[in-house]
């Protein structure tokens, strides 16, 4: 039986993540779920420190309280377990994160989405008006730098991955009167039904990660 590893940068398990991907992951693959800040308590994860100029990680735990952690101790947290779940000999993990922690080769095939976007966005958005909506508006300047390189030009904003609310409805519509030409949204929070929503009120093509990165995994497995 194939082994596949989901690592979130929250808690685990996420079983609605964990929905999604079992649907087309091929029969026989045994999905083993891990998060690098489990084991912690809130009071522990709220007590890690924001450097100067530190990024925000957008994540959950496992009683599905939203936390933000700053990105040095989340880029030192998934080091450690993507260690731990390769000395265990696990050798296909799915990095379940669309930031790029610049992560060096390891010994495991490490499934990382924010790698994957960066492959088909050259192909996509070059020359075009790419639709970009983070999680938090703390991450705009970094998601800006990330994705600016591979399109002609960049329509940003930001609103939950977790709720359709007015915040996404208001990015949606900035997105449409900014005639963007492609969407992605940025983060493996956003669903199915979010890409639907923002098709719907864009009527453009939208890059869902989530979504995405289950389909090429059903593939390699």
């Amino acid at each position: 039986m194939r082994k596949l590893v989901m690592l979130t940068t929250g808690q685990s398990p996420r079983q609605d993540w964990a929905a999604d991907l079992e649907a087309v992951l091929p029969p026989g693959t045994q999905l083993v779920q891990a998060g690098v800040l489990d084991g912690m308590t809130i009071r522990e994860v709220e007590a890690l420190d924001f450097a100067p100029g530190d990024n925000v990680i957008v994540t959950k735990m496992q009683d599905s309280n939203e936390v933000r952690i700053p990105e040095h101790h989340a880029r030192a947290l998934v080091i450690k377990k993507l260690t731990e779940l390769e000395n265990a000999g696990f050798d296909i993990i799915y990095l379940a994160c669309t930031w790029d922690f610049k992560l060096n080769p390891g010994k495991a095939l490490i499934i990382c989405p924010q790698k994957i976007l960066a492959g088909i966005l050259p192909a996509l958005a070059r020359d075009k008006t790419l639709g970009l909506c983070v999680p938090d508006e703390r991450q705009i300047k970094a998601a800006s730098e990330r994705w600016g390189p591979y399109a002609g030009r960049l329509v940003l904003s930001s609103c939950n991955p977790y709720q359709l609310d007015d915040d996404a409805r208001a990015a949606a519509e900035k997105f449409n009167s900014e005639k963007v030409d492609l969407v992605l949204l940025d983060c493996m929070g956003f669903t199915k039904e979010a890409g639907d929503f923002f098709r719907k009120i864009t009527g453009k093509p939208v890059l869902v990660p989530r979504i995405l990165v289950n389909r090429i995994l059903a593939e390699l497995l």
